[in-house]
């Protein structure tokens, strides 16, 4: 028993030794298992390196990858691993590692590379789309050291214009000035409207600038620029100075004595004069050219002139009784104060002229009820005929009968026709010819009321109890200049009906078309809404030269919204001497943003926040946004949450807002300023959290209402214009209704230097 007892614990012990060499060899197999799989947690890495592009190309050698797929092709047909082939992975592949570092140190990153030709990079940014193309050729670029200095000078708080990534545009920037062929022009399209194309400086110094209109599509013009960079509130109030430079600079000495000669001793005759815009155009127009033609007249190469002669300010007309006591307030005032445009008029005439007024009013009324009654009459029977439509159908049948041809009223296929036509300027209905129609037959009508002179008075009533003399106005024709602002209302876009020669301002116009035909000025001046036809004025005075043009404050570095329709009609012994495309030399980058209008100071800031509590029946110590009106506060939420203003408020960029109109329509918000409409009470400034101010809204329109911008704008006297007696309503009602100074004052320089005598 007791060697039975031996003999079991012997194959026990002997049993047991051999499960321990099966688990060790079972351990020993798991572990070759793991090694010939290639080392799961080396795997990952090898798969996180082919994610990031380290991976060897198919144009590589193929050593480094052939030795891993070797090894691991030996290391899966061994039972077991051993410890030198967990050591020999590692070294094959760092070695693989170290082939593919060489071999991306050989060949050259292609994405460092710049662009080939005529390829488009387009990059998105938090505000818009940005692309970039191949500059195109321009001749006669400016000198070389004038572009190298304006080179990359970009005000990050410029509007529309957002800064690229720093990696984007340091390496372009860098191989645009390694390779000068291969420079790129750069402009940004926000996407706030399809008919905004922002201006942009190429590297060779040219600004690409936006000319177009909603009716058509935006294009871009090249057109040089100087070194003069718009970079603050003195500079973008320098516009005066800057175009009279660029006048000598870019047009050549000839043109610049055109406009030394014809700004000399000029007399002046404005019509609805507002504040006195052309007043203040003409009179920055002659400091600018005294200044230029002195700093002239010290180098050697350029003759003397004498210089021009200050221009004389006859008359100013205008309505409105304060705009009357601002013009009667400026520091160079005009002579006579009319209060009326139809005071020109003798009674009799002007008594006829709204007889035939009324008559034109009765057969508009005329004719829209006959086309009430067409219409009801075409919709009967339209009605009808479908009637027989459904009546003529058999069950689970179509009808096959047609209409017949007098059931239906005889309209054109597309009804509708064109502009030249006589139809509506979006297309309309032929109806519109006969309107059309009767507009310019009335218009014919009154301007031939006053082809005689009897027509006119010979002593006009002034303000002050004064009388002018029509026959000292009609002595200074040689010398006379005319500058007319038509109400806009007849020609905006808010007139539906288009009437635009039927409207309420008719008569007015008409009697300042016959007015400018009786004195025959050098030169008539004519601003209007963008929908105005020139046509209408070349009508009348088809004798005359005629410049038209579209022009925007955003053109001469104003961050506001503003574009007008401005009209040069030049007499006949004149001829104009540069083409009227060439308006654009003179225009400006805008690299502002809205925020530079904001110079209002603390004391005027909190005259009028006391003024809006008291309105409001709030305490002093409430925020701009609890004083504004419960519209207005929900128009600002709505603003607020969208994301481009997030974007630009996180850069410090200022975004104005027209509280008062529906923010969803993209112009009435953005880094550039909205219109400023003489309706608008809330214009709102999301970035400082306040409502701007009446001067601010001047400021905005040009008008130099500050000492230091005055001095900038050339009035070193101190500030031209005086708001004594003027409330801060009246001040925004003017400021909606004024010439936009930058504007104005570019047409006109633009026009005396292209003025030549016969």
């Amino acid at each position: 028993m007791a060697k039975t007892k031996a003999s079991r614990s012997a194959a026990a012990g002997k049993s047991k030794a051999k499960g321990r060499k099966r688990q060790k060899a079972s351990h020993a197999s798991a572990d070759g298992a793991k090694v010939s799989d290639g080392f799961p947690e080396q795997k990952k890495d090898d798969e996180q390196h082919h994610a990031e592009g380290n991976a060897p190309s198919s144009g590589d050698d193929g050593t480094a990858g052939e030795a891993v797929a070797k090894k691991k092709k030996v290391n899966s047909k061994r039972p077991r691993a051993s410890k030198s082939a967990g050591k020999k992975a590692p070294k094959a592949k760092a070695k693989a590692r170290s082939g593919r570092k060489k071999k991306a140190d050989a060949d050259e990153n292609p994405f460092l590379q710049p662009p080939p030709p005529g390829q488009q990079c387009i990059s998105l940014s938090t505000s818009g789309l940005e692309v970039t193309e191949p500059k195109p050729s321009v001749e006669g670029e400016d000198d070389p050291t004038d572009a190298d200095r304006d080179r990359d000078q970009e005000d990050p708080t410029r509007s529309k214009k957002s800064p690229v990534s720093s990696s984007s545009s340091s390496s372009t920037s860098s191989e645009s000035q390694k390779s000068p062929e291969k420079s790129c022009l750069q402009f940004e399209k926000v996407g706030l409207s399809d008919d905004e194309v922002t201006e942009w400086v190429d590297k060779n110094g040219d600004v690409y600038v936006r000319h177009g209109d909603f009716d058509s599509e935006a294009t871009l013009v090249t057109s040089e620029i100087d070194h003069e960079a718009v970079t603050d509130l003195r500079s973008m109030f320098s516009f005066a100075e800057r175009s009279v430079k660029r006048i000598y600079s870019h047009f050549g000495r000839d043109k610049f004595e055109n406009l030394v000669a014809n700004t000399d001793d000029l007399v002046l005759l404005s019509l609805y004069a507002g504040l006195g815009g052309a007043e203040l155009s003409l009179g920055m127009l002659h400091k600018s050219v005294t200044k230029e033609l002195k700093h002239l007249h010290d180098k050697d190469d350029f003759l003397w002139m004498e210089s021009p002669k200050k221009p004389f300010f006859f008359a100013s007309c205008d309505v409105d009784g304060a705009c009357q006591k601002v013009l009667d307030q400026h520091k160079d005032p005009s002579v006579y104060i009319v209060a009326d445009i139809l005071d020109f008029i003798k009674p009799e005439t002007l008594a006829h002229m709204e007889n035939l007024v009324a008559t034109a009013k009765k057969e508009l009324a005329a004719l829209k009820g006959q086309e009430k009654a067409q219409a009801k009459a075409h919709a009967k029977t339209m009605a009808k005929a479908k009637g027989q439509k459904v009546r003529g159908r058999g069950r689970g049948q179509k009808s096959r009968a047609k209409p017949r041809k007098s059931d239906v009223d005889a309209v054109p296929s597309d009804g509708s026709e064109s502009c030249e036509d006589g139809g509506g300027d979006d297309g309309g209905p032929s109806a519109m010819n006969p309107l059309k129609d009767i507009g310019e037959k009335l218009l014919t009508e009154l301007l031939a009321c006053l082809e005689d002179e009897c027509a006119f008075r010979k002593f006009v009533p002034v303000k002050g109890g004064k009388t002018m003399q029509m026959q000292n106005l009609r002595a200074v024709v040689k010398r006379l200049i005319m500058m007319q602002g038509s109400v806009c209302k007849d020609w905006s876009s808010m007139n539906q009906s288009r009437q635009e020669l039927l409207g309420t301002y008719i008569l007015p116009f008409a009697c300042s078309l016959g007015l400018a035909r009786f004195l025959s000025p050098m030169a008539f001046l004519h601003e209007c809404t963008r929908l105005f036809r020139p046509a209408i004025l070349q009508k009348v005075f088809p004798e005359f030269s005629l410049h038209h043009s579209l022009l925007d404050p955003q053109d001469f570095g104003f961050p506001v919204r503003r574009s007008r329709a401005y009209t040069a009609l030049v007499r006949p012994d004149y001829v104009m001497t540069i083409p009227s495309d060439q308006i654009k030399r003179l225009f400006s980058p805008c690299r502002l943003n809205c925020g530079i209008f904001f110079q209002a100071t603390d004391e005027e800031v909190g005259d009028m926040k006391r003024s809006m509590a008291a309105v409001r029946l709030k305490p002093q110590s409430s925020s701009f946004r609890e004083l504004l009106p419960p519209q207005s506060q929900v128009n600002l939420l709505q603003i607020e949450r969208m994301p481009w203003v997030q974007a630009a408020l996180g850069k410090t960029q200022e975004v104005g807002c027209n509280l008062d109109q529906d923010p969803s329509f993209a112009e009435h918000c953005g880094t550039i300023l909205p219109v400023v409409l003489a309706s608008v009470s809330n214009m709102y400034g999301c970035l400082r959290e306040r409502v701007m101010h009446p001067n601010e809204l001047l400021l905005a329109q040009g008008i130099p209402v500050y000492p230091d911008v005055a001095a900038a704008a050339g009035f070193e006297d101190g500030v031209p214009v005086n708001f004594k007696g003027v409330s801060d309503a009246q001040k925004r009602r003017m400021a909606g209704n004024s010439f936009q100074q930058a504007c104005s004052n570019g047409l006109m320089t633009f026009v005396l230097a292209s003025m030549h005598k016969k």
